[in-house]
């Protein structure tokens, strides 16, 4: 149990942001909080103990620049993922991967809705991208589908029964505040053909998203599709104005047909896994199983500057991710500016542009943290009495996708696992690095 305490104690390094919970207009903004952590370290070969210095070692290495932010299905994270393998394999813990390796290749692809998919409202064509859109996990086709009004999300007492959805098109009004329940719309309806959503403001992906190529992720995924639509596109399918229909108001006929891209990630996506067999003959068939997900988030196409976003995430998005579709009104925007400007009279020479998502804290710290505990471990004279099987799982930040094939597929029984313990994040312990609040707040 030192080992752990001393563990815990050593990971709470600062992280970069601060963010603020919900409030009045700012009228100065959070400094960045005072460090004495060196941009860059040169690697230092560890020890078989758990120290602040070996966690920095390795933390410096993974969440490198070099590492390009360790995204899933790029040459970063496969960089990664060689950088643990290697480690396993000269502290001489077991491989668990597939034949013989420590990877376990996840099916990973990439997949987005293509623009020639098409919407016929009443034997009108209606234009993708301007008046409709389509989030979908497979092609579909189907003509003459009734539509029918399914309520209102965010008034649960409004939507429609789901035994009456099947095999229609429900169309759904979404209440001020509900955008975030309207992202898993089709979960109301899961027998339907599609379900659409109102949007004021059709959103076109232009990146594809990933997903696993695999029966039962595709499953788990459901083959409803969603569908944006405008509320003039809306307005066609009905007779009746839309703020005046009640539920299960049957509307005209559509045709759908939703194309889909699909291709290969340009590098294997890797969990990574390795057993340190238990001591007890009689124990020794269970599993303890420790994880951490070894990929990040990647690098984007231009730089950014670190005090413009912090400030801006400060003001318009205290939430952090889960304000991510939050958008500058006028006013927050003159603030956002007003603060950068003065940041830049009191900081002359401050500006940092970067690319790069390093993921020190998510999950450089978890990956690192776990990869001293196998060490520990490995070097132990006497090892615990349960088997120990380590698991890096891949794109995460993705979906979970990694560590949910490995629970399809995993590569011990999964009957013999009698515990897991996932490490995630673990570089905080701040005041102000508390998600949605200020030291002040």
């Amino acid at each position: 149990m030192s080992s752990l305490r001393l563990l815990s104690a050593a990971l709470l390094l600062p992280v970069v942001a601060a963010a603020q919970a919900d409030r009045p207009m700012p009228i100065a903004i959070i400094s960045v909080p005072p460090t004495t952590l060196p941009a860059k370290r040169t690697p230092q070969r560890t020890s078989a103990a758990i120290t602040p210095k070996d966690l920095m070692s390795r933390l410096y290495l993974f969440a490198d620049d070099s590492m390009m932010g360790r995204e899933a299905g790029t040459l970063g994270n496969v960089k990664g993922t060689d950088y643990i393998a290697a480690e396993l394999k000269r502290m001489g813990i077991e491989p668990a991967g597939e034949n013989g390796t420590y990877f376990q290749t996840i099916p990973l692809k990439q997949r987005m809705t293509d623009t020639a998919s098409s919407l016929v409202v009443a034997g009108m064509p209606v234009a993708y991208g301007t008046d409709w859109s389509a989030s979908a996990v497979k092609p579909m086709s189907a003509s003459s589908v009734p539509i029918v009004f399914g309520g209102t999300i965010g008034d649960s007492a409004s939507l429609l029964p789901m035994d009456q959805s099947v095999g229609k098109l429900v169309v759904y009004r979404v209440a001020p505040g509900s955008a975030r329940a309207a992202r898993t719309a089709a979960r109301l309806a899961p027998g339907a053909v599609a379900v659409g959503v109102i949007n004021d403001a059709i959103m076109v992906s232009r990146r594809p998203s990933n997903f696993l190529d695999d029966t039962a992720a595709i499953a788990r995924a459901g083959s409803v599709p969603t569908l944006q639509i405008s509320p003039a596109t809306a307005a066609k399918m009905f007779d009746a104005p839309i703020e005046q229909l009640a539920t299960g108001a049957v509307g005209k006929s559509a045709a759908i047909n939703v194309r889909m891209k699909v291709d290969p990630v340009p590098y294997p996506a890797r969990n990574v896994v390795g057993i340190v067999r238990g001591s007890d003959p009689k124990l020794r068939g269970q599993f303890v199983a420790l994880g951490a997900h070894n990929d990040h988030v990647g690098f984007a196409a231009r730089a950014v500057d670190h005090d413009s976003m912090r400030i801006f995430n400060h003001i318009v998005r205290p939430g952090g991710a889960e304000n991510s579709s939050v958008q500058a009104t006028p006013e927050q925007q003159q603030e956002v500016n007003r603060l950068l400007a003065e940041w830049r009279r009191k900081n002359p020479g401050s500006m940092r542009l970067d690319s790069i998502s390093n993921g020190a804290d998510d999950d450089g710290s978890g990956s690192m943290a776990l990869l001293e505990v196998a060490e520990k471990v490995s070097a132990m004279r006497t090892k615990p009495k349960r088997s120990m099987v380590f698991v890096w799982h891949t794109a995460e930040e993705k979906g979970l996708l990694g560590a949910a094939y490995y629970v399809d597929y995993p590569t011990v029984p999964r009957d013999s696992i009698v515990e897991a313990l996932n490490m995630h994040m673990l570089g905080r312990g701040n005041e102000w690095d508390v998600t949605g609040k200020t030291k002040d707040g």
